[in-house]
């Protein structure tokens, strides 16, 4: 056993040559050097990431903002595709009304067959339009006052007026027509 601890002791020793030993202090400096080079890279990192993070939300407010001006712009351009279907509507009947008035505007009979009219909104007869000049001559004001705003005309004054202003709609010349009773 003495000579076990003699061969112990000889190579503790030469543990004083081993660069371990002898430079641990200066791998320890070495290793704290690149701790403090990676914790300044860290915050580095973690500042240029929070900088990123800011533009980042700054873009997205924007993109948030811009499709909130798209969106407003296609409601408006719905609004205006609307308004302009409507125009065509209207225009149509409003076309297909000067093709119907000259055929009108032949009758000389107050019992002679009406072409009817169509509506401005819908470019369709209009429901219950009246058959003959005589059928005006008979209708009430609700009735006139209907088939006038569907025709878009003035809905004022009396009933005689407004029977006048249905003939003229429909084109007919009442000073050129015979009397039929």
């Amino acid at each position: 056993m003495a000579d076990g601890a003699q061969v112990i002791s000889r190579e503790f020793t030469k543990f004083a040559n081993l660069p371990a030993i002898t430079q641990g202090a200066e791998i320890l400096n070495v290793l704290q050097n690149i701790t403090t080079r990676l914790e300044r890279m860290e915050t580095q990192f973690n500042g240029r990431f929070d900088r990123l993070e800011h533009r980042m939300d700054r873009l997205e407010h924007r993109m948030d903002r811009l499709e909130h001006r798209i969106d407003r712009l296609e409601q408006r351009m719905d609004g205006l595709e609307q308004r302009m279907d409507r125009s065509e509507q209207r225009m149509a009947a409003m076309d297909t009304n000067n093709v119907i008035r000259p055929m009108n505007s032949k009758i000389n009979k107050p019992i002679e067959e009406l072409y009817p009219l169509h509506a401005l909104a819908t470019n369709t007869e209009i429901e219950n339009f009246p058959a003959t000049i005589n059928t005006i001559n008979t209708m009430r004001d609700p009735d006139l006052s209907r088939i006038l705003r569907q025709l878009e005309l003035s809905v004022q004054g009396s009933v005689g007026m407004k029977r006048q202003r249905l003939i003229q709609a429909c084109g007919v010349h009442v000073w050129g027509m015979e009397r039929v009773v």
